[in-house]
């Protein structure tokens, strides 16, 4: 059986950026230590998550990234307010959302999508719903009311605006602490 490499493509955080969200992260963990927060240093916008990736294909994976990249300027989106998955009266993924910027990300989004589809991968194909994940739920826990009604009467809370140079693309091996994120490739816009 071939190897295989779970990977993903995102765009990095910027540090002040990721800053002003850990600040938010260490905020409600402290109120709600019991659920899994993410480490502000490892905060980023997933694009296409691939799954497990046979080793033979990462090459062509990369080559499809530089291909599409070539036709997407460089360009800004703002981080902005804290939403839920599925939805607030019932959240799974507690997220920071994307406000200006939106139309450029998509673009992006599809584009790679379409092009990443020659390869037949085991990809999520979720509808795209920009997002950072800040914290998560096992199967079965569920969110105390006071989460549920921090989230929906939490004022939009600016997080910064992320200049988008770059795409990476990620291995993640999962470990008892969380998910080891290593860079495989970098690659920058048009």
């Amino acid at each position: 059986m071939a190897a295989t490499i779970r990977s993903f493509i995102a765009i990095d955080i910027p540090p002040d950026t990721a800053r002003a969200m850990g600040r938010v992260i260490r905020r409600m963990a402290q109120k709600w230590p019991e659920y899994r927060w993410s480490d502000p240093q490892t905060l980023h916008l997933t694009l296409n998550f691939l799954g497990n990736v046979p080793d033979g294909k990462l090459p062509r994976v990369c080559e499809i990234l530089r291909e599409t990249l070539v036709q997407h300027p460089r360009f800004s989106f703002e981080l902005q307010g804290l939403g839920a998955f599925p939805k607030a009266a019932r959240p799974r993924i507690i997220w920071v959302g994307v406000g200006e910027g939106k139309s450029p990300l998509s673009r992006l989004f599809y584009d790679l999508a379409k092009n990443l589809d020659e390869l037949r991968l085991d990809r999520d194909r979720k509808a795209f719903r920009p997002h950072i994940s800040l914290a998560r739920i096992q199967d079965g826990e569920r969110w105390p009311d006071s989460m549920v009604e921090h989230l929906t009467h939490e004022p939009t809370t600016q997080f910064g605006v992320v200049a988008v140079e770059e795409v990476v693309l990620y291995s993640s091996h999962q470990e008892k602490s969380g998910a080891i994120h290593t860079v495989m490739d970098r690659v920058p816009l048009a």
